[in-house]
C-alpha cells in the first residue's frame, strides 16, 4: 500500500460510508505512517480496507454483479448438477 495500492487505498477510505463505525481520519493517519516507513501497518490497514469494501458491496450496494448460477446435486450417486 506504500506504492501501487496507495491511491486505491485512499480512494476506498474516502468513498466508503463507514464513518459511523470507523474513524476515517485515523485510518488515513495509519496509512500515512505506513507509507512513511515508520511502522509496518499493512495487515491492520488491509483488514480495515477489506471491511470497507465488504460494506460497499453488501451494505451500500455500491457495486452490482451479474447473477451467478449455483450448482446443486440432484442426488449423490448420479452426481448430476442442476444450475439455477
Amino acid at each position: 500500500m506504500k506504492h501501487e495500492l496507495n491511491d486505491w487505498a485512499k480512494q476506498t477510505i474516502e468513498e466508503s460510508d463507514v464513518g459511523h463505525y470507523i474513524d476515517k481520519a485515523y485510518v488515513n493517519d495509519l496509512l500515512q505512517t505506513h507509507c512513511e516507513g515508520k511502522l509496518d501497518l499493512s495487515r491492520k490497514i488491509w483488514t480495515i480496507l477489506m471491511f470497507m469494501i465488504w460494506h460497499q458491496v453488501f451494505i451500500e450496494e455500491k457495486f452490482s454483479f451479474p447473477e451467478t448460477k449455483v450448482a446443486t446435486f440432484t442426488n449423490s450417486r448420479a452426481k448430476k448438477f442442476i444450475f439455477t
